[in-house]
């Protein structure tokens, strides 16, 4: 599993990469899809 380290130039930015963390887990199948 890669886990990438975001950048923390702004309050927004870390605001909107928190918020990431609410959707979850992408399944196997998402990740398939972005693998392409």
């Amino acid at each position: 599993m890669t886990i990438p380290i975001p950048g923390f130039k702004t309050v927004k930015r870390v605001e909107e990469n928190a918020g990431a963390m609410d959707f979850g887990p992408l399944s196997k199948d998402q990740m398939r899809q972005i693998a392409r």
